[in-house]
């Protein structure tokens, strides 16, 4: 069951997104919130969502877009798909380091919903998938959304993940992941990269989240823009 948080201070607003959710797939666990404070607030204490439907404009002194990267930057979570909702479209540019899934621009439909809908359940299918490694007698399993990205050392592959580091033997040329049904995209001939913990972007290079810095080669400059891009207008 997928639990939601719809975060507006327009009470017919999250009325009717909470209809309309229920009426294309009943079983949501779903929670209201009419303030970007409160909704920080419940994060804090341990409450936890599959989506935020997220608006932008608050009349307190906390928007959509701060909120967004509170959840990203401060709480550190990087797994919880945010959708923003706006009456103005100008905001889209101002949303990457918040990452979100989608932006939808009101007033909201149920077509938009029922895609979003089915975008999270299939990200969410992605992240319960594993990769494997073997490091001394151990085995170690780790979930494909958690990997912040990949380092190549010589004979050796660094993973680093949100909850710490890994080193193995291997090829990096072998990482056997299916890149673009993942969010993976080989940046340099070193760095494979998640495009969901991507914070900054630059020609030739991109900044990831705790901030390290990545080099972009200048083969691969094309297709990591064309690659960024699309995820983005696909948002």
């Amino acid at each position: 069951m997928l639990k939601i948080a719809i975060c507006d201070d327009n009470i017919e607003v999250t009325y009717n997104i909470e209809r309309m959710l229920k009426n294309i797939e009943p079983n949501l666990d779903i929670e209201t919130y009419y303030s970007a404070k409160t909704l920080i607030s419940a994060l804090r204490v341990g409450d936890v969502y599959d989506i935020i439907f997220l608006d932008i404009e608050f009349d307190d002194d906390l928007n959509g877009v701060e909120a967004g990267k509170i959840i990203r930057n401060e709480l550190k979570d990087n797994v919880t798909q945010i959708v923003y909702i706006s009456g103005k479209a100008k905001y889209a540019l101002d949303l990457f380091e918040s990452r979100p899934m989608d932006f939808i621009v009101k007033p909201v439909g149920v077509s938009s919903l029922r895609k979003v809908l089915e975008v999270a359940f299939e990200i969410i299918d992605k992240n319960i998938k594993f990769f494997t490694i073997k490091t001394g007698n151990s085995t170690v399993k780790i979930l494909y959304c958690e990997i912040k990205y990949f380092e190549c050392q010589g004979h050796k592959i660094k993973v680093v993940t949100v909850k710490g580091d890994y080193l193995y033997y291997g090829v990096f040329s072998k990482i056997d992941i299916d890149f673009e049904r993942n969010n993976f995209i080989k940046i340099h001939k070193s760095y494979i990269v998640n495009t969901l913990y991507v914070k900054e972007y630059h020609n030739d290079y991109l900044i990831v989240i705790d901030d390290d810095v990545l080099p972009i080669s200048r083969a691969s400059r094309p297709i990591v823009k064309a690659f960024l891009l699309n995820s983005s207008s696909n948002k």
